[in-house]
């Protein structure tokens, strides 16, 4: 937990800044396992296997979803989660203050992912029925219990929720605590819970009159299949000595316990807890309640405020944490996981001073399972306190490209050469790839990149100032360059990373990509500036077929029963069109010839959609898949259906509106963007 204005002790304090100094920066473990052993104590830590990262993430500007504590104090205190309600609303569930010693609540704000608290907050109750021996009761200052705070949802039912907590037992003088994890209970969807008992606690035990213990923290909880039995697998850091260490951003390792999920439903039937068991030398050996436990992240051991969903384009587990003492910044970092327990991948996402409690979301909110395109909410911290919450979207790439991003600079394979007068913007968080532009109003101002590829793409960050481009292909020696295209800088409102040229296929090898500043502009346009962000280099060339291009040949979209265009747009969407439609069994072809084909769509409060591929005449069309068109919040250009390989040649693929929807959409469109297609 962090700190309230309104209780300022020096160890408190500390906490704070060791909370928001828990990273996922590169640290190498000391020595072997036993020299571990000699150097921090029993709970040794034990090297995780390697992991390599198969998502490449591209991240998007930070959005503030919503400010301050909503009434509720300070909120959220602690990690918090994301609850769909039905009819597009969510509850934010997590841990209110209403002041230190006045306590600390299991409270929520309802709303939807773009307004958290449109609905307004509840403060709802502390956590009741504290089990005898765990520290007496919840808010009872003679037992030192004053903290328990639910910090994510398992959903069995909808009067059957299972609450993950972290709890907090002052010592003597109550400059320090003693932390458990445990488990909770509510049949009121969140606004009453009840204590089932506690699942882990550190490797030392409690002691009345001790001055510090090693700390427990940043717990969440995963549903892990292994060899077909469900488990909930908690992840939390754990520091690995026998005594508090003030040195939060090297003292913390991310660490596991479990038990299964059928044994945690029975026993809270009951009005208890099973026993878990804690990860230690490679199998689950050890008791969650003071047991040791073995390190589960690979290499970059130390982790901050974590949040883990299950990521169904990657078949993998990810999860995103702090990174706030890392040289670079706070900020985050994603990993990744096959099975669950071993993790690794470390990959930077962003950089922003002073975040923590993340929740990894899809674009529906679900807090389990996530498509290739998620949503990660974290808290923003303001002199110290938790005050806002923010939003980023990452699409994780897994096609292999080659991004070159506008400030790789230099004369060789994959660098911008920029020639004329450039001016370079960095550290921006509104969508821009990596934060960082070049931009330039020069007239015939060029900028050069080499590459070896089949294709090649460009993205500006499109605003109100934006010019015309003139873009040319030439060999791999920078001359011979084919005719010019044009292209725009402009946008009606600002959008980063706005995809505006397509090289389309070229012939293997060395080329060249030339962006001219014309010095002039589209008329709405009040500059004339290039404003480059990335390029995209492939070396198997794909085609896109926008939604806008109709027809009944090959790559044009043929629109069966009432769709309606939508252009001009500034928001995500490819190109700035859709078309849409909620009449059920309308539907849209597209003839093509390629072994494979995506479909992407501009994602809102939409239905459910029917795919299927046929052959090059439109007819014998396979089975249906049914994807989804709803999201939380509005997302363009989001990748929904992927048709896996197709034998080289004429197919048809086929999206029919189905009428129905996700039971938290408020409607049932089809609204589509764009196919991709590979040869």
């Amino acid at each position: 937990m962090t700190q309230p204005r309104t209780r300022v002790p020096r160890l408190r304090s500390s906490l704070l800044t060791g909370l928001l100094a828990l990273n996922l920066a590169a640290c190498s473990r000391p020595g072997t396992p036993q020299a571990d052993v000699a150097a921090r104590g029993p709970n040794a830590p034990i090297q995780a296997q390697t992991m390599t990262a198969i998502c490449r993430p591209q991240v998007s500007g930070a959005t503030v979803v919503q400010y301050g504590g909503a009434g509720l104090g300070t909120f959220p205190d602690n990690n918090f989660d994301i609850i769909p309600n039905g009819n597009n609303t969510f509850k934010f569930l997590g841990t209110g203050f209403q002041s230190f010693y006045g306590g600390a609540y299991n409270s929520y704000l309802t709303g939807t992912l773009d307004d958290p608290d449109a609905n307004g907050a509840t403060m709802g109750s502390v956590t009741q029925n504290v089990k005898a021996g765990s520290g007496g009761g919840y808010d009872n200052r003679a037992n030192n219990r004053r903290y328990v705070g639910v910090v994510q949802v398992y959903r069995a039912a909808s009067n059957n929720w299972i609450g993950l907590y972290h709890s907090e037992q002052d010592q003597a003088g109550g400059n320090n605590f003693y932390n458990r994890l445990g488990l909770a209970r509510s049949t009121d969807g969140g606004n009453t819970w009840y204590d089932l008992g506690e699942i882990v606690s550190p490797h030392v035990p409690y002691s009345p009159t001790s001055t510090a213990w090693p700390l427990i923290a940043n717990t969440i909880f995963q549903i892990v299949n292994d060899g077909g039995t469900d488990y909930m697998v908690v992840y939390f850091s754990e520091q690995q000595g026998t005594e508090y260490d003030p040195n939060w951003s090297t003292s913390y390792w991310m660490t596991a316990a479990r038990a299964k999920l059928s044994d945690v439903l029975a026993a809270a039937a009951g009005g208890n807890v099973p026993a878990f068991s804690k990860y230690y030398n490679g199998s689950w050996s050890q008791p969650g309640l003071g047991g040791d436990a073995s390190l589960v992240l690979n290499g970059n051991a130390h982790i901050g405020t974590l949040a883990s969903v299950y990521n169904t384009a990657l078949g993998r587990y990810i999860a995103v944490g702090s990174r706030n003492s890392d040289p670079a910044g706070g900020g985050a970092y994603l990993i990744e996981s096959t099975d669950g327990v071993n993790w690794g991948g470390t990959q930077g996402l962003f950089t922003e001073n002073n975040v923590g409690y993340f929740r990894t979301v899809g674009l529906d909110g679900d807090d389990a399972r996530a498509g290739s395109t998620f949503f990660i909410y974290y808290v923003q911290f303001v002199n110290g306190n938790p005050t806002n919450i923010a939003r980023r979207t990452v699409t994780c790439d897994t096609s292999g490209d080659t991004v070159v991003d506008d400030g790789l600079t230099g004369t060789g394979q994959n660098q911008w050469q920029y020639q004329g007068t450039w001016g370079t913007s960095t550290g921006n968080q509104d969508g821009r790839y990596a934060g960082t532009s070049h931009y330039s109003n020069t007239a015939n101002a060029a900028a050069l990149l080499r590459f070896t590829g089949t294709q090649v793409r460009l993205s500006v960050n499109c605003g109100t100032g934006g010019g015309n481009l003139a873009l040319s292909i030439g060999d791999a020696n920078a001359a011979n360059f084919g005719a010019e295209t044009s292209a725009s800088n402009y946008c009606a409102s600002h959008q980063g990373d706005e995809f505006v040229y397509d090289s389309g296929a070229l012939p293997a090898g060395g080329h060249t990509l030339r962006v001219r500043v014309t010095g002039t502009k589209p008329t709405a346009s009040v500059g004339t500036y290039a404003d480059l962000d990335r390029a995209v280099v492939s070396t198997t060339a794909s085609t896109t077929v926008d939604d806008n291009t109709v027809g009944t040949g090959q790559n044009q979209w043929e629109y069966q029963g009432g769709w309606s265009l939508s252009g001009g747009n500034s928001d995500g969407r490819y190109a700035g069109t859709s078309h849409y439609s909620n009449v059920a069994n309308a539907a849209a072809l597209l003839r093509f010839t390629g072994t494979q084909v995506k479909l992407r769509l501009n994602c809102g409060g939409g239905g459910n959609l029917a795919v299927s591929v046929g052959d090059a005449n439109a007819a014998n069309f396979g089975p249906e898949t049914t994807v989804s068109n709803y999201c939380g919040a509005h997302v363009g250009d989001v990748e929904a259906y992927r048709s896996g390989p197709l034998s080289p040649g004429g197919h048809t693929l086929r999206v029919r509106v189905t009428g129905t929807k996700p039971d938290n959409s408020l409607g049932t469109y089809s609204d589509l963007d764009r196919a991709v297609i590979l040869p």
